[in-house]
């Protein structure tokens, strides 16, 4: 049977990243454009963590047809960092979402409430920061860290990236493309300025450093890589968020 009769989640489950029991109880919905699957289901709940009752993903045909060029300028300036995932990577990526939500809220009591979006403790978000900044600093000493806000949104994009580029080693062929990360990340390092300036000539857009640091992928694109090559088991990484 190949991948794409398969169901997407069986696919992630073979990769023994999940555990079992987890998704055997684990509820999918659909969502292309915003319409659920399931009729019901409200994707921005799950987006921002409000609820833990189900998975929201792209169909395979809806995800196959996203075009990347059609994003905006503060979304599109992850591309200068990321090498697109495969469909079955995507999905790993967002059951780790609803991981980190799960796990969150047992540990620490759930999310605060910020203006009617669901955010991580502030003193979270400072504990994180303190545990990356040193292996971040050391590996590009002109990004200014201070920018990123390492909110829920970008803490949580960190630990949906280990789960999707571990996936990419273990399950799919696709993992070059994840490896290539690091290496655009130091390039554009090396030169932020005229790295931006050549990937708006060549796009057409117009991004800013704004939307590099505001942009919720960025921070895991640049994190990830430096936290595999620090903690080489997987569950090593994910003992970074919780110990």
């Amino acid at each position: 049977m190949n991948k794409k009769s398969k169901n997407a989640v069986d696919i992630v489950r073979a990769a023994g990243i999940f555990d079992p029991g987890y998704l055997d109880g684990l509820r999918v919905v659909t969502f292309d454009g915003n319409e659920p699957s399931d009729g019901v289901s409200n994707l921005e709940d799950f987006i921002y963590g409000r609820t833990t009752d189900f998975v929201g993903i792209h169909s395979r045909a809806g995800f196959e047809a996203i075009d990347p060029k059609q994003v905006d300028d503060r979304r599109a300036v992850a591309l200068i960092l990321a090498e697109l995932p495969t469909y079955d990577e995507s999905v790993a990526h967002e059951i780790a979402h609803n991981v980190f939500d799960i796990e969150y809220a047992k540990r620490f009591g759930g999310y605060v409430d910020d203006g009617g979006i669901p955010e991580i403790s502030a003193e979270y978000s400072d504990q994180m920061r303190a545990k990356l900044s040193g292996m971040i600093k050391e590996q590009y000493p002109n990004l200014d860290l201070n920018k990123f806000e390492f909110n829920r949104q970008q803490v949580c994009e960190i630990f949906a990236m280990l789960y999707e580029r571990e996936f990419g080693k273990r399950q799919s062929d696709n993992n070059a493309a994840h490896e290539a990360v690091a290496g655009n990340c130091q390039r554009f390092m090396a030169d932020p300025e005229s790295e931006l300036a050549r990937f708006n000539a060549e796009t057409g857009r117009n991004c800013t450093m704004e939307d590099f640091y505001s942009e919720n992928h960025v921070l895991s694109l640049i994190a990830t890589p430096l936290i595999e090559e620090r903690y080489p088991d997987f569950g090593d990484r994910l003992a970074v968020f919780w110990e």
